[in-house]
């Protein structure tokens, strides 16, 4: 991780933030796009563009805005339903699931589908 210094483009606040570096090298296009979201710099929300020199080559303030949900959350909720499965023998697991089953679920793990 390095650090790169940048300026708010609506109050001009600067600060530093860490970008991955390999984020960095491996952009083919030579500058990649960052989202600052609001509390990292200051109030506001921008974009900046860094080059592979870690130098800012602009930064501005976006017309829209997109909120995810929380998944990490959600997910977190949804493995504590199932922690009491860590504690099954796995043996006996797989004695009550046919092949056909284990083969299902596989296939579903593997492809990243949704199994339980």
């Amino acid at each position: 991780m390095k650090r790169v210094k940048i300026h708010c483009p609506v109050c001009n606040t600067s600060g530093k933030i860490q970008v991955d570096e390999s984020l960095l090298e491996n952009n083919q296009k030579g500058i990649t796009a960052v989202n600052i979201e609001e509390s990292i710099i200051c109030s506001h929300s921008f974009v900046t563009y860094i080059d592979k020199n870690y130098n800012v080559r602009d930064s501005f303030v976006s017309d829209f805005k997109i909120d995810l949900p929380d998944i990490k959350i959600q997910k977190e909720r949804r493995l504590n339903e199932f922690k009491h499965l860590d504690k099954m023998n796995l043996d006996s697991l797989l004695s009550e699931i046919s092949a056909v089953e284990l083969a299902s679920i596989l296939n579903g793990v593997f492809s990243k589908q949704n199994v339980l």
